[in-house]
């Protein structure tokens, strides 16, 4: 609801409203559709309703406002773009193949922008974000497109006069590349991390195949097949409680744990609602 009543406030001259998503997951996806769906059904209507009244108007009103922008309603297709940021290189990494060949298409369908290998590492206010005048990392040369020039610039271009955005998503890939993505507002989808306090239990924890290299190195000692299962790289995120498929500590007798905070050893499951609803 604060996305639909901003839209016409952040979005004045009926230009396209930009709304990023952050999150190529299962909820990421649902988000973005759902968004594009319900924004597009609320302009649509808002479209016909200004149509309506001009069409009403007697001619010599309809001839003083069809030279107002502002008043004049924009038919010309979507006025909202939804634009998807994933740092992944494929939407829905633990699905079937071809379940994220299909979400892909009906994205690709409905004209959602997505950014793959863009992980999100920042988002910024347009109007307070300067840079040095020598230029930063993160800011020289960005384009209003979202893709980063080399012109040496020492403000980014987001293009605020054509109604881009008022903010920048900031992403990085792996390699490194700086992106800003411009948008009016932004809905977050992301994967769970865990708690940090559960590192001072004493339970045995997730750990990421560089910590586990970095720990043998270091000691020699020869890891656990038990460990090396539930660190694989499909699940490589660190501290959540290791348990069994009784959902019991695999280290502490009678500490059971479940939803987001446990790891399913023998059987691991994504940090998914859905998944934490069962084991209740």
């Amino acid at each position: 609801n604060n996305t639909d009543n901003n839209i016409d406030k952040n979005n004045p001259n009926n230009t396209v409203f930009r709304v990023v998503v952050v999150g190529g997951g299962a909820g990421g996806c649902e988000l973005a559709m759902s968004m594009h769906h319900r924004l597009n059904t609320i302009l649509t209507h808002e479209i016909q309703e200004l149509q309506s009244i001009q069409d009403n108007k007697d001619s010599n009103s309809i001839s003083n406002t069809s030279n107002d922008a502002n008043t004049k309603p924009n038919t010309n297709g979507n006025r909202v773009q939804i634009i998807l940021s994933n740092k992944s290189s494929t939407l829905l990494p633990t699905h079937n193949p071809s379940v994220r060949g299909i979400i892909q298409r009906l994205m690709g369908e409905k004209g959602i922008e997505i950014h793959f290998d863009a992980e999100a590492v920042d988002a910024v206010d347009a109007q307070q974000y300067t840079t040095s005048s020598s230029g930063s990392s993160t800011g020289a040369g960005a384009t209003s497109d979202g893709n980063d020039g080399n012109d040496g610039s020492n403000t980014p271009d987001l293009g605020l006069g054509s109604g881009l955005g008022s903010h920048y998503l900031v992403t990085r890939s792996a390699s490194g590349v700086v992106k800003h993505i411009p948008y009016h507002e932004d809905g977050w989808c992301t994967q769970g991390a865990a708690a940090g306090w559960l590192e001072d239990t004493g339970l045995e924890l997730t750990q990421t195949q560089a910590q586990i290299q970095a720990h043998a190195q270091l000691t020699g000692d020869t890891l656990s097949t038990v460990n090396t299962v539930k660190t694989g790289s499909i699940f490589p995120d660190a501290g959540f409680i290791c348990v069994n498929n009784s959902l019991e500590s695999v280290n502490s007798r009678g500490i059971f744990a479940c939803g987001d905070c446990a790891h399913l050893v023998e059987n691991p499951r994504p940090k998914a609602g859905v998944f934490a609803v069962r084991a209740g």
